[in-house]
């Protein structure tokens, strides 16, 4: 072999050097992109479950506000039955609640303990008769809070 010769392995090494270098670079930039994409679907099924939440929420809140501002339902009605009524649907938003200090970021969870709070208020006070008004404002006041937080708390809309 004359010494201007390069070794006739030379250019196989090389060649599998590169191809083992691109294989390198490909699979870190893959397992990359796929955290990447993994992490967008966690936030959106996090994002899902505090949006359906606070959407049932809202939902029986308002069957709760129509009950009370119904008197004609309340008239219909034993004052023991609205209070049931009042009170199933409290159940549901205590039920969201426990599952709010499970999913969602602190405040939320905190906004969500406020409008059980409120709307167990609302509904204790329903066949009495006593304190509506202010606690239909609590908990209005307590839905505008949480759903504010809910917002914030939603990883996709940032």
């Amino acid at each position: 072999m004359s010494e201007n010769q390069t070794p006739w392995w030379w250019g196989s090494a090389l060649t599998g050097a590169f191809v083992v270098v691109a294989s390198i670079i490909a699979f870190i930039s893959l397992r990359a992109s796929d955290r990447r994409k993994l992490a967008r679907e966690d936030s959106r099924q996090w994002d899902g479950l505090l949006k359906d939440g606070y959407m049932e929420v809202a939902t029986v809140l308002n069957d709760l506000l129509r009950l009370q501002m119904t008197h004609d339902t309340i008239d219909e009605l034993k004052p023991h039955e609205a209070s049931s009524v009042a009170r199933s649907m409290v159940r549901v938003v205590r039920g969201r609640a426990a599952e709010f200090e499970l999913i969602a970021p602190r405040p939320a969870a905190l906004a969500m303990k406020e409008v059980a709070d409120a709307a167990d208020a609302l509904a204790g006070d329903l066949p009495k008769n006593l304190n509506i008004k202010g606690n239909e404002a609590r908990l209005q006041a307590a839905e505008r809070n949480l759903l504010a937080e809910v917002k914030k708390s939603m990883r996709l809309l940032k």
